[in-house]
């Protein structure tokens, strides 16, 4: 849990299973969730042997207020107290807020470096001087009080001979969406006539399927992605028709089927919405965008079959308004990402990012 970007360079290390910013934190609510659950498995388990588990929080002041308004902060205790019976070990960096409330007797063990004479004076007590010498110390453990023993920390890692890969498989293993990703990266070939593979899911970055149904909704404000979701939709249904809203086009009178791909559905004049109608209840199976709105359903009268049945998308949803429409409580995003959607799905709504087409632009 990288607070102040300082564990930056070890993200991609072999031996770091999962890496979360406070850019990520429902990744990070994850990850305290599951190595809570994973704590529990351990004391029930046997093996005493099994690999050794570290969490390292760097720059907590970070993230404090954050995991305090989540609640979250109450479960990454319990981690702290009870983690080391089972095998896991927390090591926090920080400020005076890991020496004041919740956190002021949660570690038996501290080092402290004395350049800060405030929060020196608050770990180790007022026999402690401040030191200007860099990453000079002060270690407090239940065997050494206060005032400690005094350290050297280690400041040169260039000499730090590398961990070997790990051999074991991480048991817990949660990694942040990458904002853009490749069809080609996703590493799923489709299935003729099965789900479609349309990008990652969140927390474990496995490839995102769905199931189209017979219409099927792309939701997102103006510069989420809608124009590529379509694109890329339409890549996946070899002989699909693609159609643009507030453009003049018209259907074949032969009977339906295919698919008709069409971008800003909601700019559709009464005259085509009536042909996608007839083709909607001829058996087309239509894929579309729109602007977000309570009245979307109102303004595709061809697509109420899409709450009960369709694969459908929300993109980068800020605003819980975003979602009436479809009557469901949705994450939200804290900023708009092009590609990241909500797939709205009965089991409850996920976060993927999807992927994009070569060489193709976000619209």
């Amino acid at each position: 849990m990288d607070g102040d970007g300082t564990l930056a360079d070890l993200a991609d290390h072999p031996a770091v299973a999962s890496y979360t910013t406070p850019e990520t934190m429902p990744e990070t609510e994850r990850l305290i969730h599951e190595l809570r659950a994973l704590m529990s498995a351990l004391r029930l388990e046997s093996d005493s042997n099994g690999p050794p588990l570290v969490l390292v929080i760097s720059g907590y002041s970070q993230l404090h207020p954050l995991l305090q308004s989540t609640g979250a902060e109450h479960e990454l205790l319990t981690l702290v107290g009870e983690g080391p019976a089972a095998g896991l070990s927390v090591l926090v960096s920080g400020g005076r807020e890991l020496v004041m409330g919740s956190w002021e007797h949660a570690f038996p063990r501290w080092s402290t470096c004395r350049s800060e004479p405030v929060r020196t004076r608050a770990t180790c007590g007022p026999n402690c001087a401040a030191s200007t010498r860099s990453q000079e110390g002060v270690v407090i453990d239940p065997i050494t009080p206060s005032p400690g023993v005094e350290i050297q920390l280690v400041n040169d890692a260039a000499h730090l001979s590398e961990s070997a890969p790990p051999l074991h498989q991480p048991r817990v293993r949660i990694r942040p969406l990458p904002d853009r990703i490749g069809l080609d990266e996703v590493g799923h070939r489709q299935a003729p006539g099965g789900p479609l593979t349309i990008g990652v899911e969140q927390f474990t970055l496995l490839p995102a399927h769905i199931e189209l149904g017979a219409v099927n909704l792309v939701i997102g404000s103006a510069g989420t992605g809608k124009t590529s979701v379509l694109r890329l939709l339409a890549a996946l249904d070899p002989g699909a028709t693609q159609l643009q809203g507030g453009a003049p086009w018209e259907l074949p009178q032969e009977a339906g089927g295919g698919t008709l791909v069409v971008d800003d559905a909601d700019r559709c004049t009464p005259e085509q919405h009536a042909l996608l109608q007839q083709a909607a209840a001829a058996g087309t199976r239509i894929i579309a965008s729109s602007l977000p709105s309570p009245t979307v359903f109102s303004r595709l009268p061809w697509a109420h079959t899409a709450r009960a049945q369709g694969a459908n998308l929300l993109l980068s949803p800020v605003h819980r308004s975003e979602a009436d429409a479809f009557a469901v409580s949705v994450p939200l995003l804290a900023r708009p990402i092009p590609g990241r959607a909500v797939h709205l799905r009965p089991q409850g709504p996920r976060v993927i990012q999807l992927a994009h087409l070569k060489n193709s632009q976000t619209q």
